[in-house]
């Protein structure tokens, strides 16, 4: 289960100076795996990030991410106390570290399913823009950009069998069938097993009866709700690649924000739920 990706160590360059200004834009101390997969054709990170960085650098972005989240129906969750993060091996420093890479993750995913859904549809002609003002009594306060560092990204051979086998089940929920996209947090979250486990158990259940399916397929309709106010914050692509990187931007757009990112948006949620504020 792997996807080409340009590593954020590896980018120099121009694709460097890109991902710096993803992490500025975003207010996170990541680049998510969407980007990194669009700076593997051809000019294709440079003209999705053209068309939809002016809705970042705005705080519409932010704003529309936010209210996003507040409208997720999610399932009642207990917050996990500080003595069973203790048991499952995450210290004082560690809750703090756990805690930057789930906002990081909430942020930025639903600002992404929101600005990608957009371009996705634009770039297919699926749907027409409508007035922002319309909406603009809806959006929530623009959030605060996240603050601190991420753990690394660990990759498959630098786990150790049984954790790599947890983080190939966690990936699994929420998938209609085996996930082609692995899901970056739960890489990054790898440090600590044990809070792999108690993510495994809490979000387990709502897979098998059907409640996290519920919510992906709420995180959809949300965005494409938002998505469609969103077109207006939008600019001009730019100069247009190759024909194989036209065809490959707008279908790997579809595939994320269909996919992965709409499953991990409620998930990354639930999660910060769990944990003590």
């Amino acid at each position: 289960m792997t996807i080409a990706a340009i590593a954020e160590r590896e980018a120099i360059g121009e694709t460097g100076a890109l991902f710096a200004d993803i992490r500025r834009a975003l207010g996170v101390p990541v680049v998510n795996l969407v980007w990194r997969h669009l700076a593997t054709f051809p000019g294709g990170l440079d003209w999705a990030w053209r068309a939809v960085r002016p809705f970042y650098v705005s705080g519409a972005a932010a704003r529309e991410g936010a209210t996003l989240l507040a409208a997720l129906p999610l399932s009642a969750v207990s917050t996990w106390s500080r003595g069973a993060l203790r048991a499952a091996g995450v210290d004082e420093a560690g809750e703090r570290t756990v805690v930057t890479v789930l906002d990081s993750y909430n942020r930025s995913n639903a600002m992404n399913l929101v600005a990608l859904t957009a371009l996705a549809a634009r770039l297919r002609n699926d749907f027409a823009p409508v007035a922002a003002a319309a909406a603009a009594a809806a959006l929530a306060g623009t959030p605060p950009a996240v603050e601190g560092e991420l753990p690394a990204l660990l990759s498959v051979a630098e786990m150790t069998p049984a954790i790599a086998e947890m983080v190939r089940r966690l990936d699994r929920l929420g998938e209609r069938g085996e996930p082609r996209i692995p899901a970056s947090m739960y890489r990054h979250l790898a440090h600590w097993p044990g809070f792999l486990g108690l993510a495994h158990a809490l979000v387990a259940p709502l897979d098998h009866d059907g409640r996290l399916g519920d919510l992906i397929e709420a995180t959809r309709i949300l965005a494409g709700a938002a998505a469609e106010r969103a077109m207006t914050e939008l600019a001009g692509p730019g100069p247009a690649p190759g024909p194989a990187t036209q065809d490959a931007v707008p279908a790997a757009l579809l595939e994320f924000t269909d996919g992965v990112i709409a499953k991990m948006v409620p998930i990354a949620a639930l999660l910060r739920r769990a944990v003590p504020a």
